[in-house]
């Protein structure tokens, strides 16, 4: 199974949901998208994820980590989040080169359309959330 970058709301959405297929190509490029972010000037994805340090001699799965940690309380507003999600897309939809660097480019201009989907319905019902990887 292949890592994924997937939303949690802080409540049920009553509107929609995110498309749980999605996601692992935002994982395998995250790296690539964080530098594209800062050398456009953008604020990355990781500002929506889970800032908690990771210790550094964990080598656990993700389930253990929480119960390391115990579960985040961190939850960002959807509108910000939304902001942040479009800046990206537009910047990988105008800048060709940018978009080059991704493996498997398309994909990942898929899950970012599908991120901003289900951002606008939070916002709309006024939910926050945070972006999770596992």
């Amino acid at each position: 199974m292949s890592l994924a970058i997937y939303p949690v709301f802080e409540q049920p959405l009553e509107t929609d949901e995110f498309d749980p297929g999605l996601g692992e190509a935002l994982a395998a490029n995250i790296e690539v998208l964080e530098e594209i972010a800062d050398d456009a000037d953008l604020v990355s994805l990781s500002v929506l994820a889970d800032s908690r340090e990771v210790p550094v001699d964990f080598d656990g799965d993700s389930d253990e980590l929480i119960d390391l940690l115990g579960p985040s309380t961190e939850w960002n507003d959807a509108g910000e989040g939304l902001i942040v999600v479009l800046a990206l897309l537009n910047h990988l939809k105008t800048t060709p080169d940018a978009a080059a660097e991704l493996s498997g480019g398309e994909g990942v201009i898929e899950e970012l359309e599908e991120l901003a989907r289900i951002l606008q319905a939070a916002d709309a019902e006024g939910v926050r959330f945070r972006l999770e990887i596992g």
